[in-house]
């Protein structure tokens, strides 16, 4: 099971956590990598690392 790690910004504390699901898109740069948290439950990103 997934787990939104401690310097994510969390966007609800409420998610479903059994229905957590990331994906991660790599930019050119390691510092450009971003990781969007989703509930697949309710299909809302609920949390995410990298740029806005």
């Amino acid at each position: 099971m997934e787990s939104i790690p401690n310097n994510a910004t969390i966007f609800n504390k409420n998610y479903h956590k059994d229905k957590l699901y990331s994906v991660t898109f790599n930019g050119d740069h390691p510092e450009e990598k971003i990781v969007i948290y989703i509930d697949t439950e309710t299909n809302k990103k609920v949390g995410m690392i990298g740029e806005n």
